[in-house]
């Protein structure tokens, strides 16, 4: 039997601001599979001459590679975990990292995606198929599709070769994805591509008889059409029965395959976005990562999720343009490698199948010794997978679960949690009594065989998270306030240190135990009152607790009051806030409810009012000024009209007036227009009530005719309300200038004589000369 040891690094899992969780567990993994078991892909190559050694259980770099590769490429290693060979579509290269005897020219291209996978003959240890596709479209040379080339390792002394059955077609246009997964009889496999342009997925059939040249094609999902959408990959779940397709120029989808007729079906899309890369399963193949090449970015999506799309939870998005996402690739650790453009390390997500930010990803951790990653990682040759025991729950208190992987279905399986307690289901739950270090055991009966497998587990405290006070704040009049959430740490915490222990903030139970969604510890609510939700988590260990509290809002209060207020001179005004607070204070030091102000400026005055111990203020500002008495200093009138005379009013004081002209209705303005002949009365009022001022105006008028023929109407011309300027002094002349009467504003006027003759009817013109200097000229008719 062969044994394999070996023990996780302590990792960090950082997370975005403050929060961080950083876990050190010693898993310490014993596989005993029987002795036929190969260990298939525990050496890559990849990228700029990189190379990872997965054969001691953890990747070490290797630095021999001959390839170097901007895309596709994949490895083949024996039963001993050698090297076979390795290629990147276009050239193959032996153990001794030299070109394969007619290994060049294969029609793959190495930057295609997924440029090639390594298939082997069913029932043969010697023959092994090289499936390829090329990168149509972007250099202008037509498709060559989906094609294979057969390698016979008997030929050259054991290192291989390329024999005549090379490059031979099987799909005549395709995309760069590329993948094989295992027939359900457990000894053929199925190659999977995707036809371009269109929506078919081609199942390629290779058995011992070889590879079968007509594929089987299901049509189904998205309509590929854009060059980009060329790009991309296809990886398939570990139990066999799911696709996920990546598509760069237009999503990601998932679909359901029969490992028994080759048919893809249930098509389902999880993203319709641009820049989709690489996308790979958890071990369990209840996760799925999907990466992206601009930023970088990362996600995981919850196959087990209501909604899928929804489930999505962001690990990681570079902050410089530098960072190119690449392909995601599961190692034989049963760790998700992400590889990224010009990067000296690999990142990796730690344990996969852990939900959100549990995953533990970690940035450019796996050395590359010097060398250098491109967009791809080899595509995996699926044979045979290690079984190993995987668990879920490493916390006193909660309930952790055991299962196989990849999944089995066994004659009979015993677990034994080295506790003393035992089981015989396939994927059973235990509570472990107390904290410590646990030799986990599965013996597994499968088809006459017994293989046994060993993890060593960590059971750990889990922390206490003491329930703290709700908090309440002052809130706006929408019911909103800013709460600084670190004020709760320190009882949250309790007998805890902080040095040791972080406290994160989320708005729901989901997140919080998810360890996703953190909220900022200066956070503004959303809802009143609103529940918060605090995960503890120690620096060193992977176990949490969660609390809660309620934050509410209470209003502010609210000074309804005039903004302005005004005294007379020599006088004071009181200025009395509203009734029904707990306190005030003004800015004159006064904590009274009213003030005395007999000085103009401004003042303020702040409210209290206490809710339930929650003491909330607001301020207010008030404009005090001084009015003084009007006084009318001159009035402007235009007139002679018959009804669009007006009155402008000018006056003293500096106080805020109204004015009017018949002293009932009040106006802001001081002209008054549109206005018949006549004596009015002007009024300007101090609106404070600091005194008011008048003065008489008359608007004067003449008639355009008269007719003076002893029939009692019209008998004279006179200038009309000139009696109410008795000094008016009234010239008339005849045509010719000659001066034909003359009278004052107390008297009567003109009677059409003169000398006590009775003059013509014709036209007479006059001249009016006022008190004020003023004078007017008109003419005016006489008709008899």
């Amino acid at each position: 039997m062969n044994v394999q040891n070996f023990t996780r690094p302590c990792y960090a899992l950082l997370r975005p601001g403050a929060f961080r969780l950083r876990l050190c567990l010693l898993l310490i993994f014993f596989t005993f599979s029987l002795s036929h078991g190969q260990q298939i892909g525990r050496i890559w190559y990849f990228g700029n001459s990189a190379g990872l050694d997965f054969n001691s259980g953890s990747p070490i770099a290797l630095t021999n590679s001959a390839m170097n590769t901007i895309e596709g490429c994949a490895t083949l290693t024996g039963p001993d975990g050698a090297l076979m060979f390795y290629t990147n579509g276009e050239t193959v290269w032996n153990k001794n990292h030299q070109d394969m005897v007619n290994g060049s020219g294969l029609f793959g291209q190495q930057s295609a995606v997924q440029s090639a996978v390594i298939v082997p003959k069913p029932g043969s240890n010697t023959i092994f198929y090289i499936f390829t596709v090329d990168a149509p479209g972007w250099s202008g040379v037509p498709s060559k599709g989906c094609n294979y080339s057969e390698v016979d390792m008997s030929l050259d002394g054991g290192l291989g070769a390329v024999t005549v059955n090379k490059n031979i077609a099987v799909v005549t246009a395709s995309t760069e994805q590329l993948a094989m997964v295992k027939h359900s009889n457990g000894i053929d496999f199925w190659v999977i591509t995707h036809g371009f342009p269109g929506n078919s997925v081609h199942a390629v059939l290779v058995t011992a008889s070889g590879v079968n040249t007509t594929p089987v094609v299901s049509s189904l999902g998205m309509n590929l059409t854009s060059l980009y959408d060329l790009l991309g990959c296809i990886k398939v779940s570990p139990a066999g029965n799911k696709l996920a397709l990546g598509h760069h120029g237009s999503g990601m989808q998932l679909m359901d395959f029969n490992t028994t007729t080759g048919v893809a079906s249930n098509d389902q899309t999880i993203l319709s976005s641009f820049m989709v890369y690489g996308v790979e399963f958890s071990p369990s193949g209840k996760r799925l990562y999907v990466s992206y090449t601009q930023n970088a970015d990362l996600f995981q999506y919850n196959l087990d999720a209501a909604d899928i799309p929804a489930s999505a939870v962001a690990l990681y998005s570079a902050d410089i343009e530098e960072n190119y996402g690449g392909l995601l690739q599961r190692g034989p650790d049963n760790k998700v490698y992400f590889c990224m453009r010009n990067r000296s390390a690999l990142s990796v997500i730690n344990n996969p199948d852990a939900l959100g930010i549990a995953c533990g990803f970690q940035y450019d951790t796996v050395s590359l010794g010097g060398k250098i990653s491109e967009s791809g990682l080899p595509t995996p040759t699926q044979v045979e997978q290690d079984l190993a025991i995987q668990v879920v729950n490493f916390c006193h208190g909660d309930t952790t679960v055991f299962s196989v992987i990849p999944a089995i279905t066994p004659d009979t399986i015993v677990w034994d949690f080295n506790d003393g307690s035992f089981s015989n289901e396939l994927s059973p739950s235990h509570v472990y009594a107390a904290t410590g270090t646990y030799n986990v055991s599965a013996t597994i009966q499968i088809q006459g065989e017994t293989k046994i497998i060993f993890k060593t587990i960590v059971i750990l405290e889990t922390p206490t998270a003491t329930k703290p006070p709700d908090m309440t704040a002052c809130g706006d009049e929408n019911g909103q306030a800013v709460f600084d959430l670190k004020t709760q740490r320190a009882t949250i915490l309790g007998p805890l240190q902080l040095i040791d222990f972080t406290v994160g903030f989320y708005t729901s139970i989901e997140d919080a135990r998810a360890g996703i969604n953190f909220i900022p510890e200066q956070y503004t609510n959303i809802s009143n009152p609103q529940t918060i939700y605090a995960r503890v988590s120690p620096d060193a260990g992977i176990c949490h607790a969660i609390t809660s509290f309620q934050l509410n809002v209470v209003s502010k209060p609210v000074i309804t009051m005039p903004n302005a207020f005004a005294f007379c001179q020599n006088s004071s005004v009181t200025i009395t806030a509203p009734a029904g607070f707990s306190s005030y204070l003004w800015s004159t030091g006064a904590t009274s409810q009213a003030i005395v102000v007999s000085k103009a400026g401004s003042y303020t005055v702040t409210v209290y009012e206490v809710t339930g111990g929650t003491t909330c203020e607001a301020t207010k500002t008030i404009t005090v000024t001084e009015s003084l008495k009007p006084k009318i200093t001159h009035i402007e009138v235009n007139d002679w009209t018959d009804n669009n005379n007006s009155i402008v009013i000018t006056v003293s004081g500096g106080g805020n007036y109204e004015y009017s002209i018949d002293g009932i209705n009040y106006q802001a303005s001081s002209v008054f227009t549109k206005l018949l002949p006549g004596k009015y009365t002007v009024y300007v009022k101090d609106m404070n009530d600091c005194g008011t001022d008048k003065q008489e105006v008359v608007l004067l008028m003449y008639p355009r005719f008269f007719t003076p023929n002893g029939d009692g109407v019209n008998e004279l011309w006179t200038i009309k309300y000139a009696f109410f300027e008795p000094n008016i002094k009234v010239h008339i002349f005849d045509r010719y200038g000659k001066l034909v009467h003359s009278f004052k504003g107390s008297e009567p006027g003109w009677n059409g004589e003169l000398n006590g003759y009775r003059l013509p009817s014709t036209d007479y013109w006059f001249v009016v000369y006022r008190g004020n200097g003023k004078e007017y000229k008109g003419h005016f008719s006489l008709m008899r």
